[in-house]
């Protein structure tokens, strides 16, 4: 868990996740009307944070799972 590739591999892991999650939220407004809209900025922003928190705490309780040290739960996912 301490290491580099760890992190990046958490970070990549986060990044997609957020967009992920940025993109439902984006997807949710498309039903509301315009002006309800406007202002769903920061509610995207926090959708893609707590997706981000949820991807880092998933991958740092999959540690021991897969490979060792590595945020998947995947064996051999290198």
């Amino acid at each position: 868990m301490w290491t580099a590739k760890f992190w990046k591999k958490t970070a990549e892991r986060a990044g997609k996740t957020a967009a992920q999650f940025a993109l439902g939220a984006l997807g949710a407004t498309v039903f509301t009307s315009v002006g309800e809209v406007v202002g769903t900025g920061q509610a995207v922003g926090f959708a893609a944070l707590f997706g981000a928190i949820a991807s880092v705490l998933t991958s740092v309780a999959s540690i021991d799972i897969g490979d060792k040290g590595s945020p998947s739960l995947v064996a051999g996912g290198e």
